[in-house]
């Protein structure tokens, strides 16, 4: 099956004080998480985010099976990181790849 991909690049002060809550909260909503070798995969049934939080930055790739998945999936992921993000200033999230905005 050919996955659709976006990915994406939040300057952040401490991706790994965002990556934390993010995963922790969507556990409770049956999302599946791993971490090997400093790359978190979160499991949404058939789509995956990979996360990896660098000096700075969180990296973000989201594949998806349709473009309906893969946008809920952005979503999903960007609305959580805005939430346990410090709020000002508001993280920018600017997706490329498959399904992004024009």
């Amino acid at each position: 099956m050919t996955m659709l991909r976006a990915q994406t690049r939040i300057a952040l002060p401490d991706p790994a004080a965002v990556l934390r809550p993010l995963c922790e909260h969507l556990l409770e909503h049956e999302a599946e998480i791993s971490e090997v070798g400093g790359v978190t995969t979160i499991s949404f049934g058939d789509s995956r985010a990979e996360l990896i939080a660098e000096p700075g930055v969180l990296s973000v790739v989201i594949e998806a099976p349709d473009l309906a998945r893969l946008q809920g999936s952005k979503f999903a992921v960007a609305s959580h990181v805005v939430e346990f993000a410090p709020s000002d200033p508001t993280p920018a999230i600017s997706w490329s790849g498959d399904g992004a905005e024009p």
